[in-house]
C-alpha cells in the first residue's frame, strides 16, 4: 500500500506502531520515528520483542534496526529466548551476529553460545533449516576460530 510516514506526526507514528495497523509497514514507521525520537522508537521496538507482538516476520525485520541501535538488547533477548525462538527470528539474529564478528560485539559470542546456536538450529525441521541455512553457515564461518 505504501505510507508516506514523513508526513505523519510523532503521535500518528506511535499509534500506527502500537496498533500494528499494517504489519508490513511497522518497521518503516519505526525507522521514521527513530529519526525524530530515537529513544521512543527503541522503546516501542523493544516492546514488540518483549511482548511477542506482530508476527515472526515483523520481529525479524526489526532485528536490523534494533541491532544497530542497541546490539546488547538483541544479544540479551536472544540468550533469554533462544529455547522457544521461531526460525525466522533466529536466522535474522544470527545473521547480524555474523556481520558483527569483528566489532566489539563479536567478542560476546562464546563457545557456549555457539553450541546453543548449533543445537537450536539442529532442532528445527528440515524445511525450517533449509530456509535459514545460508544465515547459519555465515554464522558458523564467522565464528569458526572460536571453536
Amino acid at each position: 500500500m505504501g505510507y508516506d510516514f514523513s508526513k505523519y506526526s510523532e503521535k500518528q507514528l506511535v499509534d500506527f506502531i502500537t496498533d500494528i495497523f499494517d504489519i508490513e509497514e511497522v518497521s518503516t514507521a519505526i525507522r521514521e520515528l527513530y529519526k525524530r525520537n530515537s529513544d521512543l522508537a527503541l522503546q516501542l521496538s523493544k516492546n514488540i520483542f518483549d511482548n511477542n507482538l506482530g508476527d515472526k516476520y515483523l520481529q525479524a525485520t526489526l532485528v536490523s534496526s534494533i541491532f544497530n541501535w542497541d546490539s546488547k538488547f538483541v544479544f540479551d533477548f536472544f540468550l533469554k529466548n533462544i529455547d522457544h525462538m521461531n526460525y525466522i527470528l533466529f536466522g535474522a539474529i544470527i545473521e547480524w551476529f555474523a556481520l558483527d564478528v569483528y566489532q566489539p560485539f563479536g567478542q560476546l559470542i562464546t563457545k557456549e553460545i555457539i553450541r546453543k546456536v548449533e543445537e537450536k538450529y539442529n532442532n528445527y525441521s528440515s524445511k525450517e533449516k533449509n530456509e535459514i541455512i545460508d544465515k547459519y553457515k555465515r554464522f558458523e564461518e564467522s565464528y569458526k576460530t572460536i571453536l
